[in-house]
């Protein structure tokens, strides 16, 4: 099963399941070995306290933005974990209606807006920017991609009425934009389902689905747009 979409006008294809940016003096011959995409630095930002309940999230300068580089698990809002597991909050970070999510990130920290999402995917490339961002197999939650970018997207799946969806297979995170009283805007990242091209190298922004999904929160600093 996939989230919920408004019944009467289905807009996405049926599923069954479911802190700066540094240029570094690079030597000439290292730069013909390499691609492009190493001058585009990406830097661990300063480790983000949360002092509603102490933990602790590892952050990331892309850019202008400065993100979150872990799935948001605060419980202070109407929060699901996946399977109604515990642990799986542990190691996927929540998952939270966009009503919840809207109030969920911690001072000076917001849920990014569509627009917000749009200039992360142009700043690493439209095409290929899914990819950079995905976890690679290396990393302690292994996914597909190359995490050049150092965004650190894990697949925790999804929530709403009829169950859990996907875990393993897709990244859904809320932004702040609405689309209308019952929809809203968010990012997408998933594993490659079509051999040519593959489809989700980049990141999707869409509008299709409800409010009542039960997506993934990554938080952005206020001001760094």
């Amino acid at each position: 099963m996939v989230p919920a979409v408004e019944p009467m006008k289905p807009r996405c294809r049926n599923l069954n399941t479911g802190t700066m940016n540094i240029r570094r003096a690079i030597p000439a011959i290292f730069l013909a070995c390499w691609p492009v995409a190493v001058l585009v630095s990406q830097v661990p930002g300063k480790p983000l306290i949360d002092q509603r309940d102490g933990r602790g999230y590892e952050t990331v300068q892309i850019g202008e933005q400065l993100w979150m580089a872990e799935n948001l698990d605060f419980g202070g809002v109407e929060k699901w974990c996946y399977n109604h597991d515990p642990a799986m909050c542990g190691v996927y970070g929540g998952l939270y209606t966009w009503e919840a999510a809207i109030e969920a990130c911690p001072a000076g920290w917001h849920l990014p807006a569509k627009e917000e999402w749009e200039a992360l995917s142009r700043f690493l490339g439209v095409e290929k920017a899914g990819q950079q961002m995905k976890a690679a197999g290396s990393d302690p939650v292994p996914w597909d991609g190359s995490n050049s970018s150092g965004f650190s997207a894990i697949p925790a799946g999804s929530g709403n009425g009829e169950g859990f969806h996907r875990q393993g297979d897709w990244a859904l995170f809320w932004s702040s934009s609405e689309a209308g009283e019952q929809r809203a805007w968010f990012a997408q990242l998933d594993g490659y389902w079509y051999p040519a091209p593959p489809k989700y190298r980049n990141l999707f922004v869409g509008n299709y689905y409800l409010k009542t999904n039960q997506f993934s929160v990554r938080c952005i600093k206020d001001g760094e747009q």
